[in-house]
């Protein structure tokens, strides 16, 4: 294995960090975006916002 100086980890730590950051703060967005820009299953509601909060309100108070 390459021996790596203090500089070149110091900035692959920083890299990663920045990719974990990324991954857990866009991950749901983009779920979420997705499946409102695809819509619905045929025979099911269009998925909207205001349905979204309220289950989240729901499920969230239940704990």
């Amino acid at each position: 294995m390459a021996k790596l100086s203090k500089e070149t980890k110091q900035r692959l730590q920083t890299v990663f960090q920045a990719g974990q950051f990324v991954i857990r703060w866009g991950f749901i967005p983009t779920v979420l975006y997705l499946g409102f820009k695809r819509g619905g299953d045929p025979g099911m509601p269009e998925p909207n916002i205001l349905r979204y909060c309220l289950c989240v309100s729901v499920c969230g108070s239940a704990t």
